[in-house]
């Protein structure tokens, strides 16, 4: 959300506070200790680095939670996930 084009950029502080209003009764989810090196080597064995790396752990991070589906405006990240189910709106 700070990385909006002016003059649309946020503060990380403006940021921070628009999270905790709408998603602070979510849950929150990380990717086991024990998957990440794993990740990480099937990251670079598919040559994802740069911005799609972080697109890359979070499809990964969402497969080992559970859901099956993601709703994104950024499907090129997403796409060839094996067990992940790609919306765009």
């Amino acid at each position: 959300m700070t990385r909006l084009p002016s003059p649309y950029r946020l503060t990380t502080g403006t940021a921070l506070h628009l999270l905790a209003a709408n998603f602070d009764q979510w849950s929150l989810e990380s990717l086991p200790a024990s998957r990440c090196w794993g990740v990480l080597e099937a990251a670079n064995e598919r040559k994802i680095g740069g911005g799609g790396a972080y697109d890359w752990l979070i499809a990964q991070t969402l497969v080992a939670a559970g859901p099956t589906s993601l709703l994104t405006l950024n499907p090129k990240h997403f796409a060839d996930i094996d067990g992940l189910t790609v919306i765009t709106p």
